[in-house]
């Protein structure tokens, strides 16, 4: 029997149903968000549905289109597809590696 991946406390359900339900509340067409986000219509329903993933660079504009927190949507994008990447993303270690890499950078900007 299958396995199903356990979803954390604070996930907020699959990228298409958080668009979905967040549309459907605000009474918007898929038409308008799509021409918002300057994605088709079509591709618009097949992320709802679940049967198309976004590039994971085009998802702050969706976000913006549907109105909604971009780091939510991009969370909710990374731990649905990928997942395994989301531990790493949240660590301290992760955190360090970043403190690092924005002090390099700026010290070369004084340079």
């Amino acid at each position: 029997m299958p396995r199903g991946r356990k979803t954390q406390p604070d996930y907020p359900g699959s990228l298409g149903s958080l668009l979905y339900d967040k549309r459907k509340a605000d009474g918007w067409p898929a038409k308008k968000v799509a021409a918002a986000c300057s994605l088709s219509q079509t591709f618009i329903a097949a992320i709802e549905r679940g049967a198309r993933c976004p590039e994971l660079d085009r998802v702050p504009d969706i976000a913006r289109a549907y109105r909604l927190d971009v780091s939510l949507v991009c969370w909710t994008w990374i731990v649905q597809f990928a997942p395994r990447a989301a531990p790493y993303m949240v660590s301290p270690a992760y955190v360090d590696t970043m403190h690092h890499q924005i002090g390099r950078a700026s010290c070369r900007e004084r340079v």
